[in-house]
């Protein structure tokens, strides 16, 4: 079997249990190709405001969502919209627990057991990975990204196939992204 290269971006939590991994992979071309406005509009937003690779991780959730409530037209001061990217984002992360490998970020965010100031700053630089992921040419996503993520003590990592893929649930119906959970690959 062929091994099927996809980049993953990694980062370490520390919690009170010991360091936990947190593991995302990009979005796949067909998701990237229904959602381009919003991951676009998030990417040059980050830049065009002068936000970089030190800030930009920090905020880019944040973003997104301010993208997404433009693009729906909902005032800030109303409750933002469901964001299929945030959605499929999620469902693309799983977190590697010792003694209980690979968990869904899903599930380990409903049990608690990161703080909700861990869960923002994940959230904010998985998010600034697949925004960067999906709009950079194959060939300068590692330089470019990995740059950002070693100044987030993180990782950009190869896995094949057999490799720790993403969970297999399915984002639910109401935001659904059509997509499968299969690995995915970065858009070209």
């Amino acid at each position: 079997m062929a091994l099927d290269r996809k980049l993953n971006f990694l980062i370490p939590v520390d919690t009170d249990k010991g360091e936990l991994t947190v593991r995302s992979a990009p979005v796949s071309a067909a998701f990237f190709r229904q959602n381009f406005l919003a991951i676009s509009k998030t990417f040059a937003r980050l830049h065009g405001e002068g936000l970089g690779i030190t800030t930009a991780p920090r905020i880019a959730a944040m973003m997104l969502e301010n993208v997404e409530r433009e693009l729906a037209g909902t005032p800030l001061d109303e409750p933002a919209p469901p964001s299929a990217v945030m959605n499929e984002i999620r469902r693309l992360t799983t977190v590697q627990i010792p003694d209980q490998g690979l968990v869904p970020w899903a599930q380990v965010v409903t049990a608690k057991m990161l703080s909700d100031e861990d869960v923002e700053e994940v959230e904010n630089a998985v998010v600034f990975f697949i925004v960067a992921s999906s709009m950079y040419h194959r060939r300068d996503v590692e330089e470019m990204v990995g740059g950002a993520a070693k100044l987030w003590n993180a990782r950009l990592e190869y896995s094949g196939t057999t490799a720790s893929a993403p969970s297999s649930q399915t984002s639910s119906a109401a935001a659904s992204s059509g997509a499968t959970a299969t690995p995915s690959a970065i858009p070209r």
